[in-house]
């Protein structure tokens, strides 16, 4: 499964995309490699946009990946949101990828830091986000 992760990008690959400049986290785990580029213009099976937990996709990389990726991306998250609520901390809600050439979005909520009681745990967090979002697209 392919995923990307991040401004410039992690994608994660399924074992066998190996290639120049990747690495393999285990045999049966996805490959990630790191990349500077345009996240919405990788053709991936997913890439993870860290949204907020009302999934409203308003500034920086989420407005990037709403306008590239066309509306249906903000009308699915807006749907999403009406049937399961908002999306928990370290949580994540996977739409398509529209427009874009990835197939799915993983729209994952790390910490807000300017929030006392997340800014106390934010390296746990976000790394829980982060496994959440790869663990989702692979």
């Amino acid at each position: 499964m392919a995923a990307a992760v991040g401004v410039h990008g992690a994608y994660v690959c399924k074992a066998g995309a190996v290639r120049s400049g990747r690495f393999m986290m285990a045999s049966d785990s996805p490959l990630i490699s790191i990349r500077k580029g345009d996240l919405c213009e990788q053709s991936t099976d997913a890439i993870v946009n860290a949204a907020n937990s009302r999934l409203r996709h308003g500034g920086g990389v989420a407005k990037a990946i709403r306008i590239k990726g066309g509306p249906m991306i903000q009308e699915e998250s807006k749907r999403w949101i009406a049937t399961s609520g908002l999306v928990q901390l370290t949580q994540c809600a996977v739409t398509t990828g529209g427009l874009l050439p990835s197939k799915h979005v993983s729209h994952a909520v790390g910490p807000d830091c300017r929030i006392a009681a997340q800014r106390r745990n934010a390296e746990k967090s976000l790394h829980d986000a982060a496994f959440n979002a790869v663990s989702k697209a692979h």
